[in-house]
Parts: structure tokens; sequence; C-alpha cells
């Protein structure tokens, strides 16, 4: 009822243009809640990922790039956080990582999520197989 009032008084009375002028405020405060709600996220995801050592933030937007290009997210993570945000530097870091994984990694026990999903098939493969 307060709202029909408010938009009346700002239209002078115009019961179309108050209804447009209640609509498009709806519209706005639906886009600022949605807003609010994403800054919230990136700073939960901000505060789960930590740091780097001169002590900014994990750069989300050079997180998210790294992972499209098929890297492993907290392997991305720790690269950004050991090399303060430099893309490049992580990039290296994780090629040079990933070159080595089928002997020092596997050696040691490390395997991707995306590895072990690629083999996870294969143990009912060999039972159709037989």
């Amino acid at each position: 009822m307060s709202d029909a009032r408010l938009g009346l008084r700002a239209c002078r009375g115009d019961l179309n243009a108050a209804c447009v002028y209640l609509q498009r405020r709806e519209a706005e405060r639906e886009e600022r809640l949605k807003k609010e709600e994403e800054e919230e996220e990136r700073n939960r995801e901000r505060r789960e990922l930590g740091k780097t050592a001169n002590n900014q933030w994990v750069n989300l937007g050079y997180l998210n790039t790294i992972v499209q290009m098929g890297f492993e997210r907290s392997r991305a993570a720790e690269g950004l956080k050991q090399t303060n945000n430099d893309i490049n530097r992580t990039l290296e870091f994780l090629q040079n990582d990933y070159d080595s994984f089928g002997t020092d990694d596997a050696s040691r026990g490390y395997f991707s999520e995306e590895s072990l999903a690629q083999v996870s098939f294969l143990p009912s493969l060999c039972i159709v197989l037989h």
C-alpha cells in the first residue's frame, strides 16, 4: 500500500506512470540485491583462497581464466599465491608442474581430478571386454 502511494506521489497521480515507476524501482532493487549477493560470494571465495605473499587477495579473474584453460582450481590458486597474482609466472609454474606429471607427481600419488575422471571408466570397460 505504501509503495502504491509512493508511486502515485512520484508520478503526480498518473496511474500508468506510477506502475512503470514501481516496476523500475523493483527491478533496480532486485539488481542491487543480486550485486550484493555476488560481492558477498566473491568475498567468501577470497577468504577461502587466502592471500598472496605480498598480502593481496588471490585475483579471482585470473583464477577463473586459468581454470578455463583446463588447470585444476586448487593448483591455480596456489600458483597465484606463490607468484603474487602474476598470471604469466603462474602459467609457467603450472605448465612445468604438469609437464613432469608423468614422472614425479604420479610416483608421489598426486593426480588431478580431471585425470582421475578420465580413467574412472576403465574398470567397467575391462568387465565388458571380458
